[in-house]
């Protein structure tokens, strides 16, 4: 796996940002929507970033 540059990681960061501020907006959803989100059409690493920000909003 080759590592980022640094205009990547920025466009990343961006995604991860809107992706949360979205999640912010929603109401709470069962602990099912996380099994769901695994279960995406998405890039390993943006389901995994998915994934990781939906375990951070059911704390």
């Amino acid at each position: 796996m080759r590592k980022l540059t640094a205009e990547e990681g920025e466009q990343w960061q961006e995604l991860i940002t809107l992706l949360w501020d979205a999640l912010k907006t929603l109401p709470p959803r069962p602990p099912a929507s996380l099994f769901q989100a695994q279960q995406l059409p998405l890039p390993p690493p943006l389901r995994g970033a998915v994934v990781y920000l939906l375990n951070l909003w059911h704390r």
